[in-house]
């Protein structure tokens, strides 16, 4: 793990292999990620369908900040319209909390291999796992579900797809 890093500074990285023997693999391909900025969102909890709200409480809900205009629960925020429980407030600065920022674009594999375990030709889904890159369309399983990709990207600890909706629909 790194440490000390700069926020808001691009970090590219790439992993190879080395045996007890000495034997190395080959470079994997580069991934490139940028660290967080300053969040506005970062003390506000993500709004939960099961969660009840008072007038007056804050949530942040798809980068965004929203705030409740009376008691209301299960009403998702950006769907009620201007006179709804939800009011909007502004944007999150430079992140959302619980949905990771988008990665700066990896050195990606040829989309047109049909030999790749992840092509969006393969009939079969495969596992979800951290560190692959899924293009947009892609079929995965996780945790005995289906999700398809919404976005290529690579994936990464903690954008599991029952957590990140802007990235994975379950079918």
């Amino acid at each position: 793990m790194d440490t000390g890093l700069a926020s808001n500074t691009a970090y590219t990285y790439q992993v190879k292999a080395v045996d007890r023997m000495g034997n190395e693999s080959p470079l994997s391909n580069s991934v490139t990620v940028k660290t967080r900025g300053t969040d506005t969102c970062a003390n506000l909890p993500t709004w939960n369908k099961n969660e009840i709200y008072l007038g007056g409480n804050k949530v942040q809900y798809h980068h965004k900040i929203y705030e409740a205009r009376w008691w209301t629960q299960g009403e998702q925020p950006g769907t009620t319209g201007e006179w709804g429980v939800w009011s909007y407030i502004e944007d999150c600065s430079d992140t959302e909390s619980n949905v990771p920022a988008e990665p700066i674009e990896p050195t990606e594999p040829d989309p047109c291999d049909p030999t790749d375990p992840h092509h969006p030709s393969n009939p079969e889904a495969d596992e979800w796992a951290p560190s692959i890159y899924y293009p947009a369309g892609d079929l995965i399983i996780y945790h005995g579900k289906t999700y398809r990709s919404l976005q290529s990207h690579t994936s990464l600890q903690g954008w599991e797809p029952n957590r990140v909706p802007a990235l994975w629909q379950e079918e």
